[in-house]
């Protein structure tokens, strides 16, 4: 922050993203999934064009925020090289608080947090970004008996799980900025 108490942007043109509450379990559970620095997959691939079919992108990435750098496992309409975190918009997504959230940028131009951004005053000319947080155990996971219930069964809500957190992101983005019917309110 600055001498006002005003955020300051970093190097690239936006805000440095914020750290999980649970960084070091975060990153554990990426390096225990052995992706980062894998080549690219057509499963991975086949989710991200779908994705970007949802949203209406030309573009779209999945991506593994590792501590210092962003790795994109897939990369649709996009390049491929690796971005520091510090410059990365999808590092802000894996610290969303629910599942369902969407980071979701109408118009990055018009957007006072992104409008200096690199990725929007540069060769990219990035409008419209959405993207949601992946997430994953980060404890070996529970065998839990299945049950059957009711869709109006009332539960304990699963988002709120504490051995769950954000590996990457699902990301999708235009040169064109989409509004608020940006993504299909149907998915987000």
């Amino acid at each position: 922050m600055d001498s006002t108490g005003k955020r300051e942007k970093n190097q690239y043109g936006g805000y440095p993203p914020p750290v999980a509450h649970d960084e070091k379990e975060r990153l554990d559970a990426v390096l225990s999934y052995k992706l980062l620095d894998t080549n690219p997959e057509i499963h991975y691939d086949d989710l991200t064009k779908i994705a970007c079919a949802i949203c209406n992108t030309p573009a779209g990435c999945i991506t593994l925020v590792d501590s210092d750098r962003v790795f994109s496992k897939s990369f649709i309409g996009m390049p491929s090289d690796d971005i520091p975190r510090q410059g990365a918009i999808c590092a802000h997504a894996i610290v969303a608080p629910l599942p369902e959230t969407v980071y979701q940028i109408e118009d990055a131009l018009t957007d006072e947090r992104w409008n200096t951004h690199c990725t929007v005053v540069g060769d990219m000319n990035l409008r419209f970004y959405a993207s949601a947080p992946l997430f994953v155990p980060i404890e070996p996971a529970k065998e839990l008996p299945r049950v059957w219930r009711n869709a109006d069964d009332v539960e304990e809500d699963p988002n709120k799980d504490p051995n769950r957190s954000a590996m990457g992101t699902i990301c999708v983005f235009d040169n064109k900025h989409h509004g608020s019917s940006g993504i299909n309110a149907e998915y987000g």
